[in-house]
């Protein structure tokens, strides 16, 4: 249940007519196809209305409508026995007839995209097309043909994690949810919560000064997995071109869905809308090699903004952590002063923290575990949040409670033009006592 904040808490700026972006051509609505099963008949669906049948998993994101460079994949059924689906690019095959049009399929290649394959069983009389890095042949399926080329999806999982190992700190992102860090472990403690696809350690912004309207978040919509829907299947993490590593540094791109699809012509609860911009992270673990008394994470998010809008809020970088990290503190570190933060439940700060240079940090209430973001005014404003949201409602990784910190680019509030954008940030990880001396000496040396 990701929170973000009020309109209250932006800097007061004139602000011109918002126009939006709600049906333009900044996003494309996408259909979730699954992968079902009837007796020995695979088929693929694309709507809740089957899940009588045995639901094998989410399969593909294919186009909801058609544009230059994309056919149609239509679903194709024989009624006499033995009675078979099969998918195919044409309306009709032999003795199978058209029954309606699945999605539509890119034709070239391009970056996150991947080859949909159809397969046949001879022996039982079966089609399926599979799931991306599946192997039917070793079930007694040939392969046929090439559909085209889809967004790849992840089954019955939640997760699909990569990780990243450096320092006594390990992090992994899910690549199920646009590569999003979905665990961050130190001295045997994850920190990280999962409850719903806008959680974890990622980047979000708004186009729109109402909240949660136009509002690509790089883990996926509010559809997420495991708390928030029924059935993973249906789940909708975003689209992820890589995640990959060099040494010490994890890398990943996505191409971010809207938190809420239906505040889009088309979008829904099985349909996906997909910002057509991209979001890229660098992630360097052990970024100090242990010259500090902390661990520190140097974090650097980019996006690739495809068009103009009249207003830009953006969550640079933001962590929600499991119920443990109840405790919450603001850290002044241009003159050492460490506060506790008085945070209402339900809510984020009534103001942002906007020192020359500092943090904000959850901790255990021991203070043996702490995560913190420390940033340096760089010419604009610096500013940082804190939230809480404690209902008791579950605890740990999956549990509703949990705590989070945000480092906040406001400075283009007024506006932002098309194109790429960067920003970077601090992660700080260790004792209470570490992180706090560690944003210190990070100061003293000019960072």
């Amino acid at each position: 249940m990701k929170k973000h904040l009020t309109s209250s808490l932006m800097i007061a700026v004139v602000l011109l007519s918002y126009v939006g972006h709600l049906y333009g051509s900044e996003n494309t609505v996408l259909n979730q196809v699954t992968r079902n099963l009837k007796s020995l008949d695979h088929y693929s669906s694309k709507s809740a209305d089957e899940t009588k049948d045995t639901v094998e998993g989410q399969a593909w994101y294919l186009l909801n409508q058609s544009a230059t460079g994309n056919r149609a994949i239509n679903r194709l059924y024989r009624n006499t026995s033995p009675y078979d689906h099969l998918n195919s690019i044409a309306t009709s095959e032999g003795d199978y007839a058209f029954e309606h049009v699945l999605g539509y399929a890119y034709i070239g290649t391009g970056s996150g995209l991947a080859e949909i394959k159809r397969w046949f069983n001879a022996t039982v009389t079966d089609h399926l097309t599979a799931f991306d890095g599946e192997d039917p042949s070793i079930h007694g399926y040939a392969f046929e043909t090439v559909l085209g080329y889809g967004f790849p999806r992840y089954g019955q999982d939640c997760e699909q994690n990569y990780s990243v190992t450096a320092g006594g700190v390990t992090i992994r992102a899910n690549k199920v949810a646009g590569g999003a860090v979905s665990e961050l472990i130190w001295n045997g403690k994850q920190f990280i919560n999962n409850y719903d696809y806008g959680r974890q350690i990622q980047t979000a912004f708004n186009f729109g000064e109402t909240g949660e309207q136009d509002n690509p978040t790089e883990a996926g919509s509010k559809y997420g997995c495991p708390g928030t829907v029924e059935k993973p299947e249906y789940a909708q993490g975003s689209p992820i071109y890589y995640v990959t590593s060099n040494g010490s540094t994890l890398m990943t791109k996505s191409r971010p869905l809207q938190w809420n699809p239906e505040n889009f012509t088309g979008g829904g609860r099985e349909n996906p809308v997909m910002w057509n911009g991209t979001i890229e992270k660098t992630v360097e673990l052990n970024h100090f090699s242990g010259r500090y008394d902390a661990h520190v994470i140097k974090w650097t998010t980019t996006i690739d903004i495809p068009h103009d809008s009249d207003y830009f809020d953006w969550e640079l970088v933001t962590a929600y952590t499991n119920d443990e990290f109840s405790s919450q503190y603001t850290y002044d570190a241009e003159n050492n002063v460490r506060s506790v933060a008085v945070v209402p439940n339900n809510k984020c700060t009534a103001q942002p923290f906007i020192p020359n240079a500092g943090g904000v940090i959850n901790a255990t209430s021991d203070g043996n575990y702490a995560l913190g973001a420390y940033r340096k005014k760089l010419g604009g404003l610096n500013h940082l949040a804190l939230c809480k949201y404690e209902n008791g409602r579950g605890g740990g990784k999956y549990g509703e409670d949990t705590t989070k910190w945000s480092v906040l680019e406001r400075d283009r509030v007024a506006s932002i033009s098309e194109g790429e954008y960067s920003g970077s940030a601090y992660l700080i990880v260790g004792t209470l006592a570490d992180v706090v001396s560690t944003m210190r000496s990070i100061y003293l040396a000019g960072y």
